[in-house]
C-alpha cells in the first residue's frame, strides 16, 4: 500500500500550540530542553515505523488534523485543562498529600490493566454475536443497544456508590486505605505474610458481586516486583525515582521501562516470534531495539508508563512531582478503545471489516 512521505504528515505548527496552550503546556519542549540532549522514549519512532510498515491499517492524514482539531475543540469548550483530573472524580487523589498522592498514583498504574472479567467478556462477545445475526435478519435493526449487567462485572462498593472498570480499582484502593491497609507502600507488597494473596483477593480487591479481580494473580505479581525493585534501586521511595528523571517526562518513562518489566510493554512488528533483539539488549538511541535483518523491528507502546507521568504531571498540575519540562514528548496511550474511536472520523482506514480482524485477548 502506497503512503505518502512522514513529512507531509507533520503537525500543523498553529494547531499545536493551541492544544499546548489549552493544557497549560507553555513553550515548546524542544526549546525548554535546549541545553542538553533530551530522552526519547522510542515510542513516536515505532509508531512511524509501523505507519510505513503496515499492511491492514493505514492513516489519513488530512482526518488526524480533523480529529486533532475537534478535540481542541471539545477541551476548550469543556474548560478541560490539567487540574481536570483531580476536580472531575473524587476518587483521584489530591496534590496535598505529596509524596504519599505519588505513592497513590504509582500503586493505581501499576495495577491499571485488564478490567474484563471472563463472563463480562463472554457476555459481550455473545451480544456481538447475537447483534451480527440479528442485523443481517432485519437490515432495519440497527445499532442495537448493548445490555450490560453488573452481575458479570468486577464491582467495588465505596462511599455507597459502586464502580467498574478503572473506577473500581480506584475505589478499592482508596477503600484499603480508609481500612488501614497500607496497599500504597512498597514494604507492604514485600511483605507476603501481611499482605497475602488472601488479603488481597478477599479484602483489599473484595468484589460486591461473585466476580473477583481479574487477573489478581498477575496483578499480585506486579506488586511484588514493584516492591523489589524500589527496594533494591531506589531505596524504597517512588519519589527517589521520579527525582532520578531530573524533570525530563520521557527519561521517567524510560526508567520505568527499564527497571520494572511490567511497565515495559513491546511488541516484535513483523518477520517471526522471538525476532527483533541484538542478543546483548542494547538499543538505539530512539530507544528501540535494532532490527535482526529479518524485516521484524522491536516497537515500544509504554503505554501505562506514559500514563504514570501524564497522571503525576495533572495530578500536580505540572508543578512539585509533576514539573516535567518535556511533557509534550509524552504520546496518546494505545488501547482498545483509541483505535476504535478513530474510526468514527476516518482517521485509522482497515483494509479488512473488523467484525473478522479485530480481537480482544
Amino acid at each position: 500500500m502506497k503512503r505518502d512521505k512522514m513529512s507531509d504528515d507533520e503537525a500543523d505548527p498553529e494547531l499545536v500550540a493551541l492544544l499546548r496552550q489549552t493544557l497549560g503546556l507553555g513553550a515548546d519542549s524542544s526549546s525548554l530542553l535546549s541545553s542538553g540532549p533530551t530522552a526519547n522514549t522510542g515510542v513516536l519512532s515505532s509508531a512511524e515505523y509501523i505507519y510505513n510498515n503496515s499492511i491492514d491499517v493505514a492513516l489519513s492524514s488530512s482526518a488526524c488534523k480533523s480529529a486533532a482539531a475537534r478535540i481542541h475543540t471539545a477541551m476548550q469548550s469543556r474548560g478541560y485543562d490539567a487540574s481536570t483530573w483531580s476536580s472531575a472524580h473524587p476518587l483521584h487523589p489530591r496534590a496535598v498529600d505529596g509524596e504519599e498522592t505519588l505513592n497513590f498514583i504509582f500503586t493505581m498504574d501499576l495495577l491499571n490493566f485488564s478490567f474484563w472479567s471472563d463472563r463480562d467478556l463472554a457476555s459481550h462477545q455473545q451480544q456481538q454475536q447475537q447483534q451480527q445475526q440479528q442485523q443481517q435478519q432485519q437490515q432495519q435493526e440497527k445499532n442495537l443497544a448493548y445490555r450490560d449487567s453488573d452481575a458479570d462485572k468486577f464491582v467495588v462498593e465505596y462511599d455507597s456508590k459502586r464502580y467498574t472498570g478503572y473506577w473500581s480499582l480506584v475505589a478499592a484502593l482508596r477503600r484499603a486505605l480508609d481500612a488501614g491497609i497500607p496497599i500504597t507502600s512498597s514494604d507492604f507488597w514485600q511483605d507476603e505474610i501481611s499482605c497475602s494473596e488472601e488479603l488481597l483477593r478477599g479484602t483489599v480487591f473484595a468484589s460486591a458481586t461473585d466476580v473477583e479481580m481479574p487477573m489478581l494473580a498477575e496483578r499480585v505479581a506486579c506488586l511484588r516486583e514493584a516492591g523489589r525493585v524500589l527496594y533494591e534501586r531506589f531505596d524504597c521511595r517512588v519519589g527517589n525515582l521520579v527525582a532520578e528523571a531530573e524533570g525530563s517526562a520521557a527519561r521517567l518513562v524510560n526508567l520505568l521501562a527499564e527497571w520494572f518489566p511490567c511497565f515495559r510493554d513491546e511488541a516484535i512488528f513483523g518477520g517471526g516470534a522471538g525476532a527483533g533483539t541484538n542478543g546483548d539488549g542494547t538499543h538505539n538511541d530512539d530507544g528501540i531495539q535494532d532490527d535482526d535483518g529479518e524485516g521484524s523491528r522491536r516497537v515500544r507502546f509504554l503505554k501505562r508508563a506514559q500514563i504514570f507521568v501524564a497522571d503525576v504531571w495533572a495530578c500536580f498540575e505540572g508543578r512539585d512531582w509533576g514539573a516535567f519540562a518535556d511533557i509534550g514528548s509524552i504520546t496518546m496511550f494505545a488501547g482498545t478503545v483509541s483505535p476504535l474511536s478513530f474510526l468514527f472520523p476516518s482517521v485509522l482506514a482497515p483494509r479488512h471489516s473488523y467484525s473478522s480482524a479485530w480481537h480482544i485477548t
